[in-house]
């Protein structure tokens, strides 16, 4: 036995699956329903999905790259740097179904790290295998159904509208894509449907 080891951090991969695993997450319902900041375990299947690429700031600040969109001409607002070679990043919008009340969703967002464990790919490559659009659209198309668990962030929004944004700061897939394959808070009456309506928590 390797004495050494009760002294040594696991891997963050490892830290995060524990996580993940040890928590009894809440139906996206529940969650919407409770129309409130903060931060949440969620279960949900993914129904749809869009995601973009762009060029992202890479300046460094206290050791972590920026990653902040820049302006046309490669400008950062929040470093106040132009960049001569940016990086490229990613983001995700997915919308989760409740897999409970497959007439409940909410739309979700993940970025940078997040997103491209998500798609499977980095930035880089997403943007090198847009030159084989079946190709890719057949892999985007796998993670349609995927049913996962995830650790939101969710945060107000009065900028661009009143609401909140949901933040993906966490997840793990749940294996297979049928309903008995994952969680859930009470035992799951309702089967899967399409063409959900997606209802959006609201301010009060």
């Amino acid at each position: 036995m390797n004495s050494l080891k009760r002294f040594q951090l696991p891997e963050q991969g490892t830290r995060q699956q524990e996580e993940l695993d040890s928590v009894e997450p809440k139906n996206i319902s529940d969650v919407v329903n409770f129309n409130s900041a903060g931060v949440f375990y969620v279960l949900g299947k993914v129904t749809n999905m869009q995601y973009r690429v762009y060029k992202a700031c890479p300046f460094r600040s206290k050791g972590l790259i920026c990653r902040r969109k820049l302006s046309d001409d490669n400008m950062c607002e929040a470093c106040g740097q132009k960049a001569i070679a940016p990086i490229h990043t990613v983001f995700v919008r997915l919308l989760l179904q409740d897999v409970e009340q497959a007439d409940i969703a909410q739309r979700v967002t993940m970025f940078s790290s997040v997103a491209e464990e998500f798609l499977g790919m980095k930035a880089a490559e997403l943007l090198a295998k847009e030159k084989e659009p079946e190709s890719l659209a057949k892999h985007l198309d796998d993670l349609i159904a995927v049913k996962l668990i995830a650790k939101v962030n969710i945060k107000a929004n009065s900028q661009t509208y009143t609401g909140f944004d949901w933040i993906v700061n966490l997840f793990k897939k749940c294996p297979g894509k049928n309903d008995s394959d994952v969680p859930k808070e009470k035992d799951d009456d309702a089967g899967d449907v399409d063409g959900i309506a997606t209802k959006k928590a609201k301010k009060n």
